[in-house]
């Protein structure tokens, strides 16, 4: 455990407990840190894609969910934090020694598999941002993406290193990530400002309403969705239902089940004790992830969910146009929109090839385009027009980007250390952080066709891991033996295990299930299946070598005191 925390952050600490909640409250603010992390890692390209598509999908309806998905995040990133402040021990090691190292090992590959390979669209996302939105442009081709991708590597990189460096080394880069996360969530807040107050497309009283979820959500098509299925000829109308309902569904369970990633789960115990708190930070921690990691989160995301809504759902202008009194596809609209648009009907066509498509159909097929930060970026000019709309998505989108780099780069550092027993925030955590330089090869790997093998592979193994680190810690908080006297006891321990298994039950069937690993195909490969299969197998392995472990270790006990 690191020395990199005065020692008169816990007596401060611990003396403003002893005056009162206020002083408490003041105490936990200057201190957090942590959850802030975890803030910048989950804000990145995935959170925008799926912000974006739940508002294209069903308008201010789905709120709610990320919302959700943040509260069950929040509850198991609290038991991790809980285990690693009470134990004092690294969670890898607790788990590869006394729960199964099959388990311990799975979760560090996965955590640093997910790092090497994801890190690689957040370069070609900032660097987006940078060329497409805020206009620095050095001619374009190779060069000018190996230089830009140069300097954002460097960046990070300086960032990275001040990680670790002393008292005043960490809360420098404490208060970069606090900056760069306000930054996000500002430049997104700005936009639905806008939205609500001066243009008033929405109330407030649309948008609270929007964060209660309804039975109805996983059922039944939403907002203009359902009135357009409505318009509908009835012969049609199962069709288009089936559609709407698997795209829905689909959205929502990924939305839900993967705003907590893996590496997540990783880099809450290895910051807190690279930090050396200890259990009486428990409750600062806590704090720590609900004010920095799930209050930002939720405001960004929720103003991109009401910008999408706003400008995509029930809107189908930038995808058809009227000729002759019928809509065709508009030509001048993207690549995507008119791929998208043209597929649908395509598959639309194959499947009830006895009925024309009626223009109802095509007004229907255009509502459930996905939609990419393209598309989003013309809407967001029709809002404030063109250059402020590149500016501030482009300073959102970029900071998104950063943020996320650093975190993945931090991270791989960590397992590096808790492979080899390092110290965390020392040369080899340094060392470590520069796996993830496989960024760099973004414009060679991530937009050629290894892309979608890459993110088959790494996807099917994360969403395989992150019940599998939740299981393993819900073992660990249940473990006498590696909790010692600070296992949770009486009431505590039944609140944690039903927060933990509700969560765990949860994420099990949007991880493992036909939206998750299960369902992961490549090439038409069940390569999800045979994956959890395989990892089933080899967890039952590692438990049975658990189990014979322990026994050797009692039966030595027991001939020792003989």
């Amino acid at each position: 455990m690191q020395e990199n925390i005065l020692p008169t952050d816990e007596q401060r600490l611990l003396a403003a407990k002893a005056k009162g909640h206020t002083a408490t409250l003041k105490a936990y603010m200057s201190l957090s840190g942590p959850g802030w992390l975890q803030s910048a890692l989950t804000l990145g390209g995935g959170s925008l894609a799926g912000a974006l598509f739940v508002g294209v999908i069903g308008g201010l309806n789905f709120l709610w969910v990320q919302l959700f998905a943040m509260i069950i995040g929040v509850i198991m990133l609290s038991a991790i934090a809980y285990v690693t402040l009470s134990s004092g021990q690294s969670p890898y090691k607790l788990i590869r020694d006394q729960i199964n190292p099959v388990m311990a090992w799975g979760w560090l590959i996965s955590a640093l598999l997910a790092n090497m390979i994801w890190v690689m669209p957040q370069y070609a996302l900032s660097y987006s941002a940078i060329t497409e939105n805020l206009g620095l442009s050095l001619g374009g081709g190779i060069a000018e993406k190996a230089i830009i991708s140069l300097v954002i590597f460097a960046i990070c990189t300086a960032i990275v290193m001040t990680y670790g460096q002393g008292s005043k080394g960490q809360k420098f880069f404490d208060l970069t990530v606090k900056i760069v996360v306000a930054a996000i969530v500002l430049t997104f807040m700005a936009v639905a400002f806008k939205i609500v107050f001066i243009d008033e497309v929405y109330s407030l009283s649309d948008i609270a309403a929007g964060f209660v979820p309804s039975s109805d959500h996983f059922t039944s098509p939403q907002g203009a969705i359902a009135e357009q299925l409505a318009k509908l000829d009835a012969s049609v109308q199962p069709y288009w239902r089936a559609q709407i309902l698997n795209i829905q569904q689909t959205v929502l369970i990924a939305a839900a089940a993967f705003a907590v990633g893996v590496n997540m789960t990783f880099m809450m115990p290895s910051s807190l004790m690279a930090r050396g708190w200890n259990k009486n930070f428990r409750g600062l921690a806590i704090f720590d992830l609900s004010t920095g990691m799930l209050i930002p989160f939720v405001l960004a995301t929720s103003c991109i969910v009401i910008a999408s809504a706003a400008t995509f759902h029930g809107q189908s202008q930038d995808s058809l146009i009227e000729v002759n009194g019928h809509y065709q596809v508009n030509q001048q609209a993207s690549q995507k929109v008119i791929s998208g648009l043209e597929n649908s009907l395509k598959q639309r066509s194959q499947a009830i090839s006895e009925i024309a498509i009626s223009d109802e159909e095509k007004v229907m097929a255009s509502y459930l385009i996905k939609r990419d930060t393209g598309s989003f970026i013309k809407a967001l000019e029709r809002i404030m027009g063109p250059e402020m709309a590149h500016f501030v998505f482009g300073l959102g989108v970029l900071a998104m980007g950063l943020s996320t780099i650093v975190m993945l780069m931090l991270i791989s550092g960590f397992c590096v250390c808790e492979l080899g027993g390092y110290k965390h925030g020392g040369k080899e955590h340094k060392r470590g952080t520069l796996l993830a330089t496989t960024g760099l090869l973004w414009f060679v790997v991530w937009t050629g066709g290894s892309a979608p093998y890459l993110a088959a592979i790494t996807g099917t193994i994360g969403f395989i891991f992150l019940p599998i680190a939740y299981i393993a810690f819900f073992m660990l908080l249940n473990s006498k033996k590696a909790m010692g006297e600070n296992a949770p006891t009486g009431k505590s321990r039944t609140m944690w295990n039903l927060l933990m298994g509700g969560a765990i039950i949860f994420t099990c069937y949007t991880a493992l299930g036909p939206y998750g690993a299960w369902g992961k195909m490549l090439g038409g490969f069940p390569i999800g299946q045979y994956f959890v299969i395989a990892f089933v197998l080899l967890a039952i392995a590692g438990q049975l070598y658990m189990r014979n472990k322990h026994k050797k270790v009692k039966l030595m006990q027991l001939n020792e005191n003989l």
